[in-house]
């Protein structure tokens, strides 16, 4: 099929995109492009009239139509590249059946092999995409080609395990959730297709009950998507199931330039930092762009993604074009709370480490306490504790009123006094605890809070682990905090809040048990030991 220069509704997609559509008219066909087990991949070929510049591979499972497909090819083919936009096996009209990494490896390489015998190909090509796209991206590295030029990478995880199961627990909202929405994706379409993703949550509840995941998730997905059921089953990462989802390696092989486009408030923030810290430390070429957003509808709504296409024209111009980068610095960071992009040369960015204790009683104190004491609350996993918002990856994320949650009896809640100046969180918090649990399998959530001077307490970090050991052993556990960039006014407090689950972000021991096991739903007891030797502290990243 062909298409014009400006389709119905490009101008609109451009303004939105905050890139004016370039000189160049195009043409769209179609292809199927085979892969070496024979399997074939719808792919649309986006072609502009003329000499091409080069060429840009998207390879996306949720389809060739939509907001994100124009964003991710009309400004790039009509200022002069080829797009080649695939969908992965087993998604819109591709061959095969789609499992959550098994395959892009090999069928990113096969996709290039085909790119090269095209009469289009110009002996370049540079990638683009975010989240899952981005995760493809990761393949395609596996196995470098000498002709790949650019990437850019948006809150795209390289190791899809890590992911699954965080910290030791399953992130179950997000998981159940995307499977859920990659299996129905293709029933629906147009306002229909809007509507069902509107009622995902409704569609998912009866899983996120304090029940056995594993039945209800069955009857959730039938047999549409069998990767979910093998994920509750493989809870080592280290386990070979996971190999696939695993792509560690690629940041010590890489060479390709690569721009990383990150959300402070993304659930894949901690990788995108890693992948930066990492490749920067190896000498490859790699800048670093991340701004107060969250995952999905987030990157339209705040605009990251008219700044994502913006830097990736820059990018690609660059490495395929040969002209100069517009981008002043290899870090751009804008934090949570302000109003202007700072420019550095590193991340992390200079900060230094403040240590408040937490005291007895209610407070966080900037001395530790002179008597042994324990601080303690009790967690039900047939009432589990909810959490509001946070790094996840759909609708309602990002900071959130935390009031109603800390009003619970199931919660710890441990609060500053007021700082005296404006200060920046800028890094990884941590938190140092010396605990115990009545139970040999118990999961512990830890969020950092800011409350300002009406007393309203909205999310910034959280940290979560699985303790897993003899009833009543004591467990020392450093919890990393997601990163954080935020502006605090003088006046703001910060407030440590803990519990023994976060529902429905991360499955409970309920969750996970074998059905009918009736121990998984015995309350739990935490004990956080305070007292010379076993100091508790939060570790906060600052800069005033």
């Amino acid at each position: 099929m062909s298409g014009e220069r400006r389709p119905r509704g490009a101008a609109l997609v451009g303004r939105a995109a905050g890139t004016p559509l370039g000189p160049r008219r195009w043409r769209v066909h179609d292809a199927l492009v085979p892969m070496r087990d024979g399997v074939r991949l719808r792919t649309d070929v986006h072609r502009p009239e003329g000499t091409p510049v080069g060429t840009v591979l998207v390879r996306d499972p949720y389809g060739r139509r939509g907001v994100l497909p124009w964003f991710f090819t009309r400004p790039f083919v009509s200022n002069g590249y080829v797009v080649v936009y695939q969908s992965c096996r087993g998604t819109f009209g591709s061959e095969g059946t789609f499992e959550p990494a098994r395959h892009e490896v090999a069928d990113a390489i096969d996709t290039v092999a085909w790119m090269r015998n095209q009469p289009w190909y110009t002996g370049a090509f540079a990638t683009l995409g975010g989240s899952y796209t981005g995760f493809t991206q990761w393949a395609l590295r596996v196995d470098e080609p000498a002709d790949l030029a650019a990437s850019v990478i948006a809150v795209a995880p390289h190791d899809l395990a890590r992911l699954v199961w965080d910290g030791g627990a399953l992130r179950l909202d997000d998981m159940l959730g995307w499977t859920e929405s990659v299996a129905t994706q293709e029933d629906h379409a147009g306002l229909a297709a809007l509507r069902h993703d509107l009622t995902r949550r409704r569609r998912i509840a009866p899983a996120l009950a304090p029940a056995p995941v594993i039945g209800s998730a069955r009857a959730l997905l039938g047999d549409r998507a069998p990767w979910f059921v093998d994920w509750l089953t493989h809870p080592d990462v280290e386990d070979e199931y996971w190999a696939p989802h695993r792509l560690d390696g690629v940041l010590e092989s890489t060479t390709a330039p690569v721009l990383l486009v990150g959300g402070w408030h993304d659930v894949m923030i901690r990788q995108t930092l890693e992948q930066h810290q990492r490749l920067t430390e190896r000498g490859v070429e790699t800048a670093l762009t991340v701004g107060p957003w969250a995952h999905g509808p987030d990157l339209l709504l705040k605009g990251a993604l008219r700044l994502l296409v913006q830097e990736a024209l820059d990018w690609f111009d660059h490495h395929l074009r040969g002209r100069p980068l517009a981008r002043r610095s290899a870090v751009r960071i804008k934090t949570s709370g302000g109003t202007t992009w700072h420019e550095t040369a590193a991340w992390p960015a200079t900060s230094r480490p403040t240590v408040v204790h937490l005291a007895s009683g209610s407070g966080l104190g900037t001395r530790p306490v002179e008597g042994p004491t324990r601080l303690r609350f009790t967690h039900d996993p047939a009432d589990p504790t909810p959490v509001p918002g946070g790094h996840a990856l759909f609708p309602p994320s990002g900071p959130r009123d935390d009031g109603a949650t800390e009003s619970r009896p199931d919660v710890l809640v441990l609060t500053s006094a007021p700082l005296p100046g404006a200060t920046t969180l800028l890094g990884e918090p941590t938190v140092t605890l010396h605990h115990t649990v009545d139970s040999e399998d118990a999961e512990l959530h830890v969020r950092l809070c800011r409350v300002d001077h009406r007393g309203r307490s909205t999310g910034m970090a959280d940290g979560h682990l699985r303790v897993v050991g003899e009833p009543g052993a004591l467990h020392t556990s450093i919890i990393r905090l997601r990163p954080v960039a935020v502006d605090l006014a003088a006046g703001t407090r910060l407030r440590l809040v803990l519990s023994g689950t976060a529902h429905p972000a991360f499955a409970s021991p309920v969750a996970l048990a074998e059905p009918g096991d009736i121990r998984a739903a015995r309350p739990r007891v935490h004990e956080i030991a305070v007292e010379p030797g076993h100091d508790p502290v939060l570790t906060v990243p600052t800069r005033s």
